[in-house]
């Protein structure tokens, strides 16, 4: 997916290509470990916050990207930066929603972008 609006884009990568969209949705392979790409092309500093299935991603911090830059987001962060499970897109199976319920946001990701 490379979703491009107002100087923003938003990627998913797997194995380091970017996942095509159709109509605004991605398609990933089940059980592969995926990124998002994240890009600022605008000339002011911007904030982010990104979640996964309706968590919060960055553990209640907001990421900054500088102006016309752009980082690559391969985890969820716990406690420090360089800390946290990978993502992983995985089968929703009867024994998952057992284990943690059945929610309508599974397989969303949002990102908010907020400029200075």
């Amino acid at each position: 997916m490379m979703a491009y609006r107002d100087k923003r884009v938003v990627a998913v990568k797997v194995a380091g290509k970017v996942l095509r969209e159709t109509e605004g949705t991605v398609t990933l392979p089940f059980l592969c470990e995926y990124s998002i790409l994240l890009k600022n092309l605008e000339s002011r500093k911007s904030s982010v916050k990104v979640s996964i299935d309706g968590k919060d991603a960055l553990n209640g911090r907001i990421l900054i990207l500088e102006p016309n830059s752009s980082m690559e987001l391969e985890r969820f962060i716990e406690g420090s930066l360089d800390r946290g499970n990978r993502f992983k897109f995985i089968k929703k199976t009867q024994e998952i929603v057992d284990n943690r319920g059945d929610r309508i946001d599974d397989g969303i990701i949002r990102v908010e972008f907020a400029y200075e």
